[in-house]
């Protein structure tokens, strides 16, 4: 029989693994999951967060969440065979790295085409849409702006990577072992676990939003994709205008000529496609 299971995985990313102790090698270190199925008409799912001070290497770390995922799927669906499954995901670059190597014979598929538009965007109402405000709060505290915007801080998938670099520092000094991290801030680990767990299950939560809306949400994707178009064709207006612009100022045109009110003619016309432009880029009405 065959089993769709969506999931996804959450990584530690550089910077923040550059520094972590055994792991700085590995460009995208995987330490939790949210899995889940649909059961009946109910959806259900679990998350798994690595115990760090457990393993050694990456590749415990890897034998640790097959070991989880296995034992998630037998409990529900007793001796199912690797190949029956088909691990559903979104935007599944990572998916495909790791369970590549845990599942090989599994299959591996994408919940939409691939649309270049964020999970977020396409799956907008009736979700969280401010992750991570205990985290948020202490990250401001504790980085300049400067920086936030450097290690891209202010963006949800990189502060879930900041998580867990958090989680893994503070877990392997409360296990006694030596753990330092340049971008290491003291927090209520606790509170970043539970938000870490919000965000993972909403990713999930989302898929199952978009496999019970499909139609719907290929909707909401195309109208959107057709915005970012007509968009993009005045952005290529407004290039060409303001060369233009600039190469007539460049003459120094008196102002009583002719010329200078076709310069003011061209600079409104370049304001009035920078809003219209601007409103095609807001998706958030969509």
């Amino acid at each position: 029989m065959k089993h769709k299971i969506y999931i996804d995985f959450e990584a530690i990313s550089g910077p923040f693994n550059y520094s972590l102790q055994g792991y700085n090698q590995d460009p995208d270190l995987p330490f939790a999951y949210t899995i889940g199925r649909k059961n009946n008409k109910n959806w259900e799912h679990e998350t798994h967060i690595v115990d760090f001070p457990k393993v050694e290497s990456k590749d415990e770390i890897l034998e640790n969440i097959k070991y989880k995922i296995t034992e998630n799927l037998n409990n529900w669906f007793p001796n199912f065979k690797e190949e029956d499954i088909t691990f559903v995901g979104f935007s599944t670059h990572l998916e495909k790295v790791i369970l590549g190597k845990i599942f090989p014979k599994a299959n591996i598929a994408e919940v939409l085409p691939n649309t270049n538009i964020s999970l977020s965007k396409l799956t907008k109402s009736g979700f969280e849409q401010n992750y991570f405000p205990y985290l948020k709060e202490q990250i401001s505290n504790n980085f300049s702006e400067r920086d936030i915007k450097k290690l891209r801080l202010d963006k949800d998938g990189a502060i879930a990577a900041f998580a867990g670099a958090l989680i893994f520092i503070h877990e392997n000094q409360k296990a006694g072992k030596k753990c330092y991290s340049r971008f290491y801030i003291k927090t209520d680990i606790q509170r970043v676990i539970k938000e870490l767990k919000i965000y993972s299950i909403d990713d999930v939560t989302r898929m199952f939003h978009i496999e019970d809306n499909y139609k719907d949400i290929m909707q909401r994707a195309e109208l959107i994709l057709v915005q970012r178009n007509k968009a993009r064709v005045f952005q290529k207006k407004i290039r060409t205008y303001e060369t233009l612009l600039k190469e007539l100022q460049n003459y120094n045109f008196d102002s009583n000529s002719t010329v200078n009110k076709l310069m003011k003619f061209i600079e409104k016309d370049i304001q009035a496609k920078k809003a219209i432009s601007n409103k095609f880029f807001d998706e958030s009405k969509y």
